[in-house]
């Protein structure tokens, strides 16, 4: 019970940074990159973007690597950007992001030549799928909890076959 009680809450905590991750993305756009040390002339990047509810991980490799890439370390950075995607006037441009989808094919930059994946997807289904574990907890700690003996319900028989929730304190019913 002492594992379950302990994903229950850290299931809580990944539900409510979920949830108000959520709220926030209708205004803010952040952007996370991962660029490690080029070696032996490839490229590979890895971002990770979150707007309007869904977030997209795109991860590059190039080869060669282009000559403005990073050769001296690891670069991680995060940004966060305003993106009011309500304000934003019809027809304006913006990124318009699907659900669920994903595309991986070849990519050129310069003389370079590689491959790119690109995945969307919502951040309700986590959100879901983080309250599963809360709920079950709340359902199990709040059920119904017996009293003392002898001072909840009572079942007595009252002929063959037959019983009554109506019996007297004694647990018999009165003459008719």
């Amino acid at each position: 019970m002492r594992i379950f009680n302990r994903m229950a809450g850290w299931s809580l905590v990944v539900f409510v940074l979920t949830v108000g991750w959520w709220f926030r993305s209708r205004t803010h756009m952040d952007v996370v990159l991962y660029k490690p040390v080029v070696g032996e002339d490839v490229l590979d990047s890895a971002q990770f973007w979150g707007c309007d509810g869904k977030w997209m991980y795109i991860r590059t490799v190039l080869k060669p690597a282009p000559q403005t890439a990073n050769r001296t370390g690891r670069v991680l950075s995060w940004q966060s950007v305003p993106c009011d995607v309500d304000a934003r006037p019809p027809g304006a441009p913006g990124i318009e992001w699907p659900s669920f989808t994903h595309y991986e094919g070849p990519m050129t930059f310069g003389s370079s030549r590689g491959s790119q994946y690109v995945a969307f997807v919502p951040v309700w289904p986590l959100a879901i799928a983080s309250c599963v574990l809360p709920a079950l907890w709340v359902l199990l700690h709040t059920g119904r909890r017996t009293t003392a003996k002898g001072a909840g319900f009572t079942p007595t028989v009252t002929g063959p076959g037959t019983v009554s929730p109506y019996a007297g304190a004694a647990g018999v019913l009165p003459p008719a």
